[in-house]
Parts: structure tokens; sequence; C-alpha cells
């Protein structure tokens, strides 16, 4: 489902507020947050996020990445730019409903969101203006940070904004549950 219209503005309007370039290039653009909203924006948060997002990928030194489905069919993935995953995670920092904050390894289920939604939008067309890539890649991040308040939303049936809190305890439960499914 494509972002409304509404949460593209609100999006874009985010971006501004926290002084963040919308994303285009493969730059990485410094640290692009000057302002803090939110009561987990820190400048704490902001370092570790600057220092997780280059190591999201960074076993995969080219800008893709591919899978073989089938022993005929292999499907090739645009990995994120860390401008993207920065701008994701720093407009999450401003609209965490959950209190939760950043913490290590959300950067891995935001590049992952990106890496879907990148796939799900992009077309194979050449002729792409900058002005197209920059409001698809807006959409794309969009579409991402909703996605990742949905999940860490306390209502969310994902619940995950449990999987973050202190002491891991959601995490520590899911995995004795799965060592029990898999001795069976």
């Amino acid at each position: 489902s494509h972002p409304t219209s509404a949460m593209l503005y609100d999006y874009k309007q985010l971006l501004v507020e926290l002084d963040v370039e919308s994303s285009g290039g493969d730059g990485d653009g410094g640290n692009g947050v000057n302002g803090g909203h939110g009561s987990n924006n820190t400048s704490q948060d902001r370092i570790t996020i600057n220092n997780d997002v280059g190591r999201t990928f960074a076993k995969n030194t080219s800008s893709s990445f591919s899978t073989t489905t089938t022993t005929t069919t292999t499907t090739k993935y645009t990995l994120p730019s860390t401008r993207s995953l920065k701008n994701v995670l720093y407009a999450y920092l401003a609209h965490d409903p959950s209190s939760v904050g950043y913490c290590q390894g959300m950067n891995f289920l935001v590049g992952l969101l990106l890496i879907g939604y990148t796939n799900a939008y992009t077309t194979t067309a050449t002729t792409a203006t900058t002005a197209t890539i920059t409001a698809t890649t807006t959409t794309i991040e969009c579409a991402a940070l909703y996605t990742f308040l949905g999940i860490m939303h306390p209502r969310s049936r994902y619940r995950g904004n449990l999987l973050y809190r202190q002491g891991l305890q959601h995490i520590k439960a899911m995995m004795g549950v799965h060592a029990r499914l898999v001795e069976k």
C-alpha cells in the first residue's frame, strides 16, 4: 500500500523540522539532524544511529545483493542508502509513539523495510529524472517509517515495542518458545 498524501506531507515536514536533507543520492549527508524533537531524540541516540548505520549492511560492500530463490531465478535487492536509513531512524525518534527511543538492531529492521519498499516502488525505467528519484525515495522512506511505527506501536499485534525494552525479556521469551518448538 502506498503512503497517503497526508503521510507524505507529514514526513516531508518532519524532515524539514529535523533539518534533514531529503534523500535522492547515495551519500550519507553527515549526521543530518540539527534539531531535536520528541522525548527520546537525544544527541546520544543520534550518535548511536550514526555509528550503527554504517554497520547495517557493512559486510556487503556493493550497493546490492542477490539471492537465489529457485535454481533458475535470482532476485536482486538494492541496499538502502545510509541517508535514507538515517532519515527514517531520525524521523522515528521524533515520532516515537512507544517511548522506546532508538536501540541497536532497529537499523536492521528499518533497513529491511527500505529494501522491501525499494523493490516495490522502483521501476526499471532508465530515464528517471532527479525529481522522480527524489519523490520515489521520499515515498519509500515514508512507507518504511509508517510501517516501522506500526510495528513499534504498543497496541500493534507485532508488539515490536517489547523487542527493545531493557533486559530484552520479550526476545528471551520468544527464543524460549522457539527452542521448545525446534526440539519437537
